[in-house]
C-alpha cells in the first residue's frame, strides 16, 4: 500500500513538474481545473489499481490515459508507447492498406476503398479488430500504423458490415510502396506516389522530372504515407520557384520557405496535380504548396485535414505526437480544384489529359 502511495505521489509530482515548465507562460496553467484534472487522473488510477478484477500495471493505466488525451484533441494527435514508437521508427518500408477511414463512435469506419480491395472491403465497414487487437477507442494514427506495420505478413481484419453488423473476416497483403510513373503520350508523364519512406524514391522522381521533356501530372490520390516532416521534400521536386508558406506553428504565426530544386528542367513544363475528396494529410499539404507555385489542381476538393505533428519524446522511448502546426488557409478548408472532375472523369483525364483540359479550361 505504501509503495502504491509513493508511486502515485511521484506520478503527480512528475506531471505537475512537466506542466509547470510546459505551461509556465500560459495563464491556463494557473487555473484550478488544470490541478483538478491531474488529481482526477491520479485518483482514477489508484481506484483501478485497487478495485479492478484483474492485475493491472500502472504503466498500462497511464499509457491509456495519455492515448485518450491525444485522441480528445484532434484528428491526429496521439500517444505511442515505447514499443510502438520503436516499431514505427525502425520500419523503413511500411505497408499500404489501400483504404482510408475516419473515427466515429469509437471505431474506424471505412470511407474509401481502392480498386484492388473492393471485393473484400466496402465503404461503411467498421474495422473492429486488426491482428487480434480491438480498434475501439484507439486514436486514428495508431490504427493507421496498425494497418501499415506489416511489410511481409498478412493483416487479419474483422469487419462489421451493413445495418445488421454482419461479422466479416478478411486477410490483406501489403500493397504498393514507393511510386510509379508512365508516359501517357508524347506530351504527358504521370507520376503516382504511394508510400515515400526511402531516399531512393526522391532520387528516382527527381531523375524522371529532369530527364523528361514532357508535361507532368502528379497524382496524389493514393499517396497514403510520407514522413510528416518531409511533405515539403516531395513538393519541392515539382516547384518552379521558391515559395513561402504561412503557418500557425506552436500558437505563433510563422513563415516556412520551400526552395525549388536547382536545374530541375520545369520552367517550360505544365504541372497538374490530381486530387479527390479523400486527399488529406501530407498529400493535401503538397497540393497546397504546388498550387501556390501555379500548378493546376484537377479533380475534387481535398478533405481539409492536415498539419505538422511535433513529437514529444520520453526517456522510455514513448512519444506524444501533438498537432502543433497548420496552414490556416488549408486546415478545415481544403484545396479547391482549378478544374473539377466527376468520379467518372478521372480515367478519361488520365488517358487523354490535354484534350480533356482544353475542353474544360483554356490554358
Amino acid at each position: 500500500m505504501k509503495k502504491n502511495i509513493l508511486y502515485y505521489g511521484a506520478f503527480l509530482f512528475i506531471i505537475g513538474f512537466a506542466l509547470f515548465f510546459t505551461f509556465k507562460k500560459n495563464s491556463l496553467f494557473h487555473k484550478k481545473e488544470i490541478y483538478n484534472g491531474i488529481e482526477l487522473v491520479a485518483k482514477a488510477a489508484a481506484i483501478i489499481k485497487k478495485n479492478y478484477v484483474d492485475e493491472v500495471s500502472p504503466e498500462k493505466i497511464f499509457n491509456g490515459a495519455l492515448m485518450n488525451m491525444g485522441a480528445s484533441l484532434d484528428y491526429f494527435s496521439t500517444f505511442l508507447t515505447g514499443k510502438e514508437a520503436k516499431k514505427i521508427n525502425n520500419t523503413k518500408n511500411l505497408g499500404w492498406p489501400g483504404i482510408k477511414f475516419i473515427k466515429k463512435y469509437g471505431f474506424p469506419i471505412v470511407t474509401l476503398v481502392y480498386p484492388r480491395l473492393m471485393d473484400k472491403i466496402k465503404t461503411g465497414d467498421i474495422i473492429k479488430i486488426i491482428n487480434g487487437k480491438s480498434t475501439y477507442g484507439i486514436p486514428y494514427l495508431n490504427v493507421k500504423y496498425m494497418l501499415m506495420g506489416q511489410t511481409d505478413k498478412p493483416i487479419n481484419i474483422v469487419l462489421l458490415r451493413g445495418e445488421d453488423r454482419k461479422r466479416v473476416k478478411i486477410k490483406l497483403l501489403p500493397l504498393k510502396k514507393g511510386f510509379e510513373s508512365k508516359d501517357i503520350n508524347d506530351k504527358w508523364t504521370i507520376i503516382k506516389p504511394y508510400i515515400i519512406r526511402d531516399n531512393n524514391d526522391y532520387i528516382g522522381i527527381e531523375k524522371i522530372i529532369k530527364n523528361s521533356n514532357k508535361n507532368i501530372i502528379l497524382d496524389l490520390r493514393e499517396l497514403y504515407y510520407i514522413n510528416n516532416s518531409e511533405s515539403f521534400k516531395l513538393a519541392k521536386l515539382f516547384l518552379k520557384k521558391d515559395i513561402t508558406i504561412k503557418f500557425k506553428l506552436n500558437n505563433s504565426d510563422k513563415e516556412i520557405k520551400v526552395t525549388s530544386v536547382p536545374n530541375n528542367n520545369l520552367n517550360d513544363k505544365k504541372i497538374f496535380v490530381l486530387t479527390d475528396y479523400q486527399t488529406f494529410e501530407e498529400a493535401e499539404i503538397i497540393a497546397f504548396v504546388l498550387k501556390s507555385d501555379g500548378a493546376v489542381i484537377v479533380g475534387e476538393k481535398t478533405l481539409g485535414l492536415s498539419g505538422l505533428l511535433y513529437p514529444l519524446k520520453y526517456k522510455d522511448g514513448s512519444e506524444f505526437l501533438l498537432l502543433s502546426g497548420i496552414i490556416k488557409e488549408l486546415y478545415k478548408k481544403g484545396v479547391t480544384p482549378d478544374i473539377k472532375l466527376t468520379k467518372n472523369d478521372f480515367k478519361k483525364f488520365e488517358f487523354n489529359p490535354e484534350k480533356y483540359i482544353n475542353g474544360k479550361k483554356k490554358l
